[in-house]
């Protein structure tokens, strides 16, 4: 009887080498699981940097395609509501509603300072991320008319 549990031992694995395999392939597991995640949340902040850099350009935009003074725009931010006489108030609702697509809470700010031949147009959008507040910054210089 001896001999036929010896023959079987040496031919399978013992409980411990079932242990130490089973937690091998659990550490295996876990760094896999582990990347995976922080892969998943650095791809959802490179979504949300997009879609704020998209957002601060559309507004740049919408400023130097006005027919208004870059002026206009200054000091406006989305947590306002600009007044109905205001002229730039279509383009300050359509930008606000577009940072209301944002899947985080966001807000908008326009800045603009008036310099001897220039204007200094910043638009700036901050962002929750993942615990974090962000921000996307866009500047850009605009040469007076007189």
């Amino acid at each position: 009887i001896r001999d036929r549990y010896q023959g079987h031992n040496s031919r399978g694995m013992t409980l411990i080498e079932v242990l130490i395999s089973a937690a091998i392939l659990a550490t295996a597991i876990m760094s896999v699981f582990t990347i995976y995640s922080q892969c998943f949340v650095e791809i959802r902040r490179a979504k949300h940097r997009t879609l704020a850099t998209n957002l601060t350009q559309m507004m740049m935009e919408m400023i130097l395609a006005s027919p208004h003074a870059p002026s206009a725009y200054h000091g406006f931010s989305t947590t306002d509501e600009p007044s109905s006489d205001n002229p730039i108030k279509n383009d300050l609702d359509v930008w606000k509603t577009a940072l209301h697509t944002f899947p985080t809470s966001a807000v908008g700010a326009i800045e603009v300072v008036t310099e001897a031949y220039t204007y200094v147009v910043t638009v700036r959008i901050r962002y929750q991320d993942y615990g974090k507040t962000s921000t996307n910054t866009l500047s850009l210089h605009i040469a007076r008319h007189f």
